[in-house]
This record gives structure tokens, C-alpha cells and sequence, in this order.
């Protein structure tokens, strides 16, 4: 007898279960309707669980809701926060100066660096703040529904806090840069896309890269048309989220794995706490 990954018993004389999609292909994932094995590449999530390919195409035939991809909560919830966000200080103004990020807070208001990232400035506050909505939706959906739940948050999370590290790393004390409030949920925005890109292409589904690409076509009009995008900040989300990506690809897990998840996130957090202190102790 002997232990799988998931701490199942199983004779080492039975057979090693192979995908019922691709020949040779070892799996312990099964079907939640059929019991098959389905491999990372081969399996799609429904509101019943993992299904292999049959599964799917007989579920779409009976015009079946199951098959449908599980509602991506996370997604949704942070899309309202960041609207209802939007609408507050559109109704009081003031309220801006309290959430946005700006450098010389990173000491004194340390929690700017989470509130900033539901901060809008300026005139072109209502087309800002409805462009970041829809793209959020656009991007957060692909990531939490190829990642799940652990995995949107990771990144968005991640990425619009090394996108406030990146403005702090790059102004200086002297400058007027140092006391202006900046950042808002592009860094985040631009970090999801990249982790929707990464985990598209690994699991082969290239239909997600449609609404990626119109997210990050979005934020570069709204960029260009309506209000300048903070571009050290989404450099630094970027930048985040394609280290995560770097390091998952070394793990040889499902997407949704939580190892490669926590490793991944630990390695990104370990490098924007190192750079928050070492520019902190050359001030």
C-alpha cells in the first residue's frame, strides 16, 4: 500500500489511473460525473465539480446549466467594493485624501497602501472608475475561474501592493511627487492580466485571452483618453504578478494547487517587503 499526494491508499499493484483525454498522462483527478480520470489539461469547471470532456459536450447537449463555469465570486465582490469605493468619493471628494497612496505615507498611514487601491483623483473620476470596474471583471473573472478564489486574491492583491512599492522606490523626499496621492487599481488591474495570460496559455485555453486583451485595451484608452495611468505603479504590478508566474511554473501541480500558490505569493511578498526596507533605510 502506499500514500497518494491527497493522502488516499492505494495498492501498488493497481493499475496507475491514465487521463481518458490523453493517453499515458497519469492522473488522480476525477471526473465529479463520471469518475474518469482527467488530467489538468483536459478537465473544465462546472457548478459540479471537475468534468472530463465527454462529460462536458453530454451536458452542453442537454443544455445543461451545470456545465457552466462556477460563479466567480471573489470577482464580483471586488468589483462592487471598488464601486461602491468610486461612488463615495464622488459624493464627498474630500474622502480621496484619506485612501490614496502617496509616498511619504508609507510610514505614517501605512494602511494607504491597501486603500489606495481603491482610489480615483481628478475630474474624470466617473469614466476612471466605470473603465476599472469593467476591466476588473474582464481580467478577474479569467483568473478566478482558471485559479480560483486564493489565486485572484493572491495576485490582485500582490500586484497592487508592488505597484505602491514601486512609486515609493522611485520618488524621492525632495520631490512634489513625494506628497501626491497616486496609484489606484491600475497596478492590481494589470497584475490579473498577466496571471490570466499565464494560466491561460499553461492550461491551453487561448478563448480566455479575448476579454484579457479587451481589459488591457480598456486600461490603455482610458490611459490615453481619460486620465494618465500611474506607470511605475502597473510596471510594478506586472512585474508581481510575472514573478508569481515564474516561480508556479517550476511546480508541476494543478492550476489550483495551493502549494505553488503559497510558495509563489511568498516569494513576490518577500520581495516588496525587502524593497519597502531597503528604501527605507537609505531615506
Amino acid at each position: 500500500m502506499a500514500l497518494t499526494q491527497h493522502g488516499d491508499l492505494v495498492s501498488l499493484d493497481a493499475p496507475v489511473p491514465t487521463c481518458c483525454g490523453r493517453d499515458g498522462r497519469v492522473s488522480y483527478v476525477l471526473c465529479r460525473r463520471c469518475d474518469a480520470p482527467i488530467c489538468a489539461d483536459c478537465r473544465t469547471s462546472s457548478r459540479l465539480g471537475h468534468v472530463c470532456p465527454r462529460c462536458v459536450t453530454e451536458l452542453r447537449d442537454a443544455d445543461s446549466t451545470l456545465v457552466a463555469p462556477p460563479l466567480p465570486i471573489g470577482t464580483i465582490v471586488a468589483a462592487l467594493v471598488l464601486l461602491l469605493g468610486g461612488v463615495a468619493q464622488m459624493l464627498s471628494p474630500d474622502l480621496n485624501r484619506h485612501l490614496a497612496y502617496a509616498p511619504f505615507a508609507t510610514l505614517v498611514e501605512p494602511w494607504r497602501i491597501l486603500t489606495g487601491l481603491l482610489s480615483f483623483a481628478g475630474a474624470s473620476l466617473v469614466p476612471t472608475m466605470i473603465i476599472a470596474v469593467i476591466a476588473l471583471v474582464l481580467c478577474g473573472a479569467v483568473v478566478e475561474s482558471l485559479r480560483g478564489l486564493p489565486g485572484f486574491l493572491t495576485t490582485a492583491l500582490t500586484s497592487g501592493i508592488a505597484g505602491s512599492a514601486s512609486v515609493y522606490l522611485v520618488t524621492g523626499s525632495e520631490s512634489s511627487a513625494w506628497y501626491s496621492g497616486v496609484v489606484g487599481p491600475d497596478a492590481a488591474i494589470a497584475g490579473l492580466i498577466v496571471a490570466g495570460a499565464g494560466a491561460a496559455m499553461t492550461l491551453h485555453r487561448l478563448a480566455h485571452l479575448v476579454p484579457l486583451l479587451a481589459a488591457a485595451l480598456m486600461i490603455g484608452a482610458s490611459a490615453v483618453l481619460v486620465a494618465p495611468v500611474p506607470l511605475v505603479a502597473v510596471a510594478g504590478g506586472t512585474t508581481a504578478a510575472a514573478l508569481i508566474e515564474i516561480v508556479r511554473a517550476f511546480f508541476h501541480k494543478p492550476q489550483r494547487a495551493l502549494m505553488p500558490l503559497m510558495v509563489s505569493g511568498l516569494v513576490a511578498w518577500a520581495l516588496v517587503i525587502i524593497a519597502f526596507l531597503i528604501r527605507t533605510l537609505l531615506l
